[in-house]
């Protein structure tokens, strides 16, 4: 992780914890939650190979 990837995981990855727990505790939104915490664990993902892709440049 670069310095300017770590506060973008942290914050996310957070968020990403928050909706587990959440979708944990109610099976009513278990399917939609699970939805974006893996749209966000994509995006992480993403953000940090663009910005690996721009350091190379």
């Amino acid at each position: 992780m670069t310095p300017l990837t770590t506060p973008f995981r942290t914050i996310l990855d957070g968020l990403k914890v928050t909706l587990g727990l959440i979708a944990h505790r109610d099976a009513r939104v278990r399917a939609l939650l699970t939805l974006a915490w893996y749209r966000i664990h994509r995006t992480i993902n993403r953000f940090e190979r663009l910005v690996a892709l721009w350091q190379t440049c």
